[in-house]
This record gives C-alpha cells, sequence and structure tokens, in this order.
C-alpha cells in the first residue's frame, strides 16, 4: 500500500473510532464520557479521547484527529481544534426499552472466529456487507479470553437481515461461521435452556423412581431370621434409656438394636444372634429367673410384660426396618 494510501486507511480508522465513541449505541452506555459532556455544553476535549486506548493506539496527533473528522456528519469539531462534539443535529436517541429494542433487530450474532482474532480483524471482515456501529466481542467471565463469537451491530436493519439471509457460506480463515440475528440467537438460547432444564428434571425423577423401586422391592422381598424381635411393655417412664435397658436384657442374651423413646412404656429389641429363636431363648431365661419373684419379669422393681412377635407382626417390623434402612442409604447416595 502506497504513503498516500496508508494515511487514508488511518484516516478512515480515526474517523470510525470517534463516530464509535460518539454513536447511538456507546453513548447510551458510556457512564464516563456522558459526564465528560455534561462539564462543556457536549464537547470533549481531545486530551480526554486521546487517553481512550483505541484512538491513542490509532494516534496520539490531533491534527491527524481534526483532518480525520472534519467531513463528519456524526461529530463537530472546535474552532480550536482542541475538541470534540456530538454533532447537535443528529439528536441522541432516548435511552428507552424502544430503542434498544430496535438495536437488537439490526444486531447479529457471529460465531466461528479463532481466539487470536482482534477487534480490527472482525471490523475488516465485516466491512464488506454493511456499516458496523457497534462490535461486542464475547469473552469468558474470568480469563476474559476471546470465546469466538460476537454481537455487531449494523447501521440498518436491512443490511443485518441480508448478512444472516445470504445463500452465500461465508468463511472467516477458511472457517465457515455461524451467522443469526441477535433475536434469533436469544430466542435459540432460551429454547434450549429449557430443554436442558426439563431434561435434568426427568432424570431427576427418573432417580427418585428407580430409588423408590428399590425401596419398594426391599420392602416386598423381606428375609429375615425368626424369632429375634421381642416386644416390653409395662417399663417405667422415668430414668430409663437405651444403656439402661440394653444393660437389664443383656444379661440374658446380647441385645442388637433396641426402639425406644425417652418417657415410653413400651420398647422393641432385637438380639444379636443369627439363629432362629434368640429372642425365645432369652424370654425362657427371663421366665426361670422370674420363678424367684412370683413368676414375675421385674425392671427396676416394676413388673413388665414380654412377648416374642411372630407372624404378620413380625413380618410387619422387618419390613418397615428394611424399608427404612433402604431408604437411609439412597438419602445418602445422593448427597
Amino acid at each position: 500500500m502506497s504513503s498516500n494510501g496508508q494515511e487514508m486507511d488511518l484516516n478512515d480508522k480515526i474517523l470510525k473510532q470517534l463516530e464509535y465513541y460518539f454513536g447511538d449505541v456507546n453513548l447510551q452506555r458510556d457512564k464516563f464520557l456522558q459526564d465528560e459532556m455534561k462539564k462543556d455544553h457536549g464537547w470533549v476535549p481531545l486530551d480526554v479521547l486521546l487517553t481512550f486506548n483505541r484512538l491513542k493506539q490509532l494516534t496520539t496527533d490531533k491534527v491527524a484527529i481534526v483532518a480525520a473528522i472534519k467531513d463528519s456528519e456524526v461529530v463537530d469539531v472546535s474552532e480550536d481544534g482542541e475538541k470534540v462534539r456530538r454533532n447537535p443535529a443528529v439528536p441522541i436517541p432516548e435511552n428507552s426499552l424502544e430503542f434498544w429494542q430496535e438495536v437488537k433487530t439490526r444486531t447479529v450474532y457471529v460465531k466461528g472466529f479463532p481466539p487470536e482474532t482482534t477487534l480490527d480483524d472482525i471490523m475488516e471482515y465485516l466491512k464488506p456487507h454493511g456499516t458496523i456501529v457497534n462490535v461486542v466481542m464475547r469473552r469468558l467471565k474470568e480469563s476474559r479470553a476471546f470465546k469466538g463469537s460476537i454481537f455487531a451491530t449494523f447501521k440498518d436493519k436491512e443490511a443485518a437481515e441480508k448478512f444472516v439471509k445470504s445463500e452465500d457460506t461465508l468463511k472467516y480463515k477458511d472457517t465457515e461461521v455461524t451467522r443469526m440475528l441477535q433475536n434469533d440467537y436469544w430466542a435459540k438460547e432460551v429454547a434450549e435452556n429449557k430443554e436442558r432444564k426439563a431434561a435434568e428434571k426427568a432424570l431427576k425423577n427418573q432417580m427418585k423412581n428407580e430409588t423408590r423401586k428399590k425401596t419398594d422391592d426391599a420392602h416386598s422381598a423381606v428375609h429375615f431370621v425368626k424369632g429375634q424381635v421381642m416386644r416390653v411393655s409395662g417399663l417405667p417412664t422415668e430414668n430409663v434409656g437405651f444403656s439402661v435397658l440394653k444393660d437389664f436384657f443383656n444379661k440374658y442374651a446380647p441385645v442388637a438394636y433396641a426402639v425406644y423413646e425417652q418417657g415410653s412404656s413400651e420398647a422393641s429389641l432385637r438380639f444379636l444372634s443369627t439363629e432362629e429363636n434368640a429372642a425365645v431363648k432369652a424370654l425362657e431365661k427371663m421366665n426361670e429367673a422370674a420363678k424367684e419373684s412370683d413368676g414375675k419379669i421385674l425392671f427396676q422393681s416394676q413388673e413388665i410384660e414380654c412377648k416374642v412377635i411372630e407372624g404378620e407382626e413380625e413380618e410387619k417390623y422387618w419390613a418397615d426396618f428394611t424399608k427404612n434402612k433402604a431408604e437411609k442409604e439412597a438419602r445418602g447416595y445422593h448427597r
């Protein structure tokens, strides 16, 4: 490129950068620039604008900036060439819902750029397709690395629609790019999120049903050793606890498990032996010892009644025990 061509290219970049700063979309979002404009009836010193990285990378020469933007329809230059403002003849749109909805109709989503792509690369790529007034390079939240997709706002809706509806295959450096209107992109995202949540809910329900089935299967297929459980009634309602209960009944056979609520007069005991009728044998020993107290089984000097459960009552005890155990294990699995 000749030196004259390079100068024209630089002038074009400076013009586009200044018109971007003072353009409809950026001005609505740029709080710093808004505050600077309030200080002097819309005028912003070039010294302030030259603190902006994009402009500073292009040039720090005020004369070059003034020369590049002297014929702009969007920005004005002060007589002394030291300040720039938005052209009063081009009113700034109201920052309203209607404005942003209109902007979305001319904004496109494009995906397929390599991570090392720069904003200048993207602007050059989009240049043949129409005037671009804003580009948002989408980045990862934490690393700020470029995701390879952008939102680009065209100056007019027709150019945006032509870009996405073109039947020509559009490529960026031999890679085909995905393109659609921003509204269509967000509608697609919402639909996919809805489908994903529905799938997650279905999976959760499936796991829940499988857990319930395992529990029900365990409930309906109970296997147990008969004669291991004893019901006790008539217990004192004070000064009784698990350790006291176990100490008393351990004298006749080792106790594996006790169901008892503090202050209750009843308890259920399951004995440790894996042989049938462990509770029956323990009760026989208790009755033998009771002969010394007129046949009464005494607990803390109070007569109690002991019975080994059998039949449907025994089946229900073991079914409930197995079900509760399965549910507890399932809760532990899902934590």
